[in-house]
């Protein structure tokens, strides 16, 4: 009785694998996605909304 037990518990513990395993990589491609650089002009129209991001050549003009 014990051997089945401990056998179904390894297959949970695969599957759990299994599953966190597909949980990282979705996180993974996420992080990749939100770390793509920005192209520059999304970038220059943001900082002329947002006075705190802009350089300090920008701030001069």
């Amino acid at each position: 009785m014990l051997e089945p037990a401990v056998s179904n518990l390894r297959v949970s513990m695969l599957n759990l694998e299994l599953i966190a395993n597909n949980i990282l990589k979705k996180v993974e491609k996420e992080e990749e996605k939100t770390l793509q650089p920005v192209s520059s002009t999304n970038s220059t129209q943001d900082s002329r909304k947002n006075p705190e991001t802009l350089t300090l050549n920008e701030r001069k003009k």
